[in-house]
């Protein structure tokens, strides 16, 4: 395996992890990951719909794409 340097968001989110004493304040660090994430979805959706993909067509890509990153973070939460 080979080891690469970290970037500045990754070693944010890493410091802020590494801070969480409990689990209310984990839960609370990850809902502001999936508001952010959030908001870069509905960005994106605005996005697809201006350019005149069919909303639900639009929708139904952004939520499998949520579905999968949230996943991910809650298993990597809970490993904690």
């Amino acid at each position: 395996m080979t080891l690469s340097k970290m970037n500045p968001a990754q070693m944010i989110v890493l410091e802020s992890f590494a801070s969480v004493q409990s689990q209310e304040e984990l839960n609370g660090l990850v809902d502001v990951l999936k508001m952010y994430y959030a908001q870069l979805l509905d960005k994106e959706m605005e996005r697809l719909t201006a350019q005149g993909v069919d909303s639900q067509v639009a929708m139904a890509y952004l939520e499998v794409g949520l579905l999968v990153a949230e996943r991910k973070l809650f298993h990597k939460a809970r490993m904690i």
